[in-house]
């Protein structure tokens, strides 16, 4: 009997978490497995690792950019048609630029891209997924998984700006990043850092997978703010890196030497993604 009749995951590229990922759930033979990403070429690379290995498993791809809200509801319609039922949603994307840009709707591209983009999409789904939560056997079993990072210590959401366009001695204590964060991860002399941009979407995506399970739990459905790869992270002095497995993937891309250093700092043990999915 199939557990699942359907899965969507989002952000899906070679070299990712993504990538591991898909080829597991496609090991359990969903009926339909949906890949969506902002490219076609890196979907189809994926497809093609999962049909080398489960090539029974019905496979489609959306083409969405999680930036462009048009773009993301184009890519709900297409979804819907594809399937009248979601039972697991997996918000696998991401992007962490090193320099302050805003989207077409003026928006600081982490947080719309990292939270917003992912909100909305979920949202435009949901009457799939409680249509699955309704015809599952295991209350429960139907998931909204936001994947988040231990970024979030770094930054709260800052609402009163957030588009970085204050310095943070000018927000309200509540939306300051913590005291003694390491030079390297936020220069209170600059509105904008990349760290704490990425740390408040990573704080957003928990916020939702709360706030998710809150009104949804009694329809059978969960959601769970996963943090991947890591135990810990270096992010004041008096911090010390307990990051004893890591796994590094292409996020970091846009990041120049000197930051991806920062990163690399955090941990002492670093795998590739298909390391990480064999140590769990």
């Amino acid at each position: 009997m199939l557990l699942y009749s359907s899965v969507l995951v989002v952000g899906v590229s070679p070299e990712s978490l993504s990538q591991p990922m898909c080829l597991a759930i496609a090991a359990h033979q969903p009926e339909l497995l949906i890949l969506a990403s902002r490219s076609q070429t890196k979907i189809n690379k994926v497809i093609d690792e999962i049909r080398s290995s489960a090539s029974n498993v019905a496979v489609s791809s959306i083409v969405v950019d999680l930036s462009s809200f048009p773009s993301i509801r184009s890519a709900a319609a297409e979804i819907k048609n594809l399937t009248s039922k979601l039972d697991i949603i997996i918000n696998n994307a991401a992007v962490n630029p090193l320099t302050r840009q805003l989207t077409e709707s003026g928006i600081e591209l982490h947080f719309s891209t990292n939270h917003l983009g992912l909100f909305l999409l979920t949202n435009l789904l949901l009457p799939q997924v409680e249509l699955a939560a309704k015809s599952s056997a295991v209350p429960g079993s139907t998931r909204i998984v936001n994947l988040t990072s231990q970024g979030h210590r770094i930054s709260p959401i800052r609402f009163s700006d957030i588009n970085f366009s204050k310095l943070a001695r000018g927000l309200p204590v509540e939306e300051k990043p913590p005291p003694g964060l390491l030079p390297s991860f936020f220069d209170p002399e600059k509105a904008f850092s990349p760290f704490v941009a990425y740390g408040q979407s990573k704080t957003a995506n928990i916020l939702f997978s709360v706030h998710l399970t809150k009104l949804l739990k009694e329809r059978g459905i969960r959601s769970y703010a996963v943090h991947p790869g890591c135990k810990s992270l270096l992010l004041s002095a008096s911090f010390i890196p307990l990051m004893k497995q890591a796994i590094w993937t292409w996020l970091a891309r846009s990041l120049d030497e000197d930051a991806q250093n920062v990163i690399k700092k955090t941990g002492n043990n670093w795998k590739n993604a298909q390391q990480g999915r064999r140590q769990r």
